[in-house]
């Protein structure tokens, strides 16, 4: 099974100078973080929200690395993934080890994760297949932010 960091270092690989710089600029991802993404990670795990910013650009799935339509790279909300995480775990009546252990990672990265600090892509990808979601599904959508802070007249939008 090829993984996600090998798909996205894969997907990079045609990225050369000009057009690397590119889209590091437009993922807004520090460079040293998409040069370790483009490498495979080798050893060191690529952040979680850069991982999801590099795919979004890219446009493709982080997971299968299927096309999808590329997009405008969108912070990851932790707060939403940690309660989805921690949420899903009381409602097995998993403690931390078992839930980590059925995840396949520490128990120190689920306390992370449950704490709202997402720092592997691997790491995420583990809770979401406890959770049975996909990673996408906790960035921020488009319109967000203005939705939760009110327009120019001071309501939300009604949709």
């Amino acid at each position: 099974m090829t993984t996600p960091a090998a798909i996205l270092a894969a997907a990079m690989v045609p990225y050369q100078k000009a057009a690397f710089a590119d889209l590091v600029a437009r993922a807004g991802v520090p460079k040293a973080s998409a040069w370790r993404a483009r490498a495979g990670a080798h050893g060191r795990p690529t952040r979680a929200e850069h991982h999801l910013r590099l795919c979004a650009v890219l446009g493709i799935d982080p997971i299968n690395g299927h096309a999808i339509e590329p997009r405008a790279p969108a912070p990851l909300i932790a707060a939403f993934f940690a309660c989805a995480v921690k949420g899903n775990r009381f409602l097995k009546g998993h403690n931390i080890r078992q839930a980590a252990k059925e995840m396949g990672i520490s128990s120190t990265s689920l306390s992370r994760i449950e704490n709202g600090d997402v720092r592997s892509f691997e790491c995420m990808w583990a809770a979401c297949r406890y959770v049975g979601g996909h990673p996408f599904d906790y960035v921020e959508p488009e319109g967000f932010m203005k939705n939760m802070i009110g327009n120019k007249t001071g309501r939300r939008d009604a949709a």
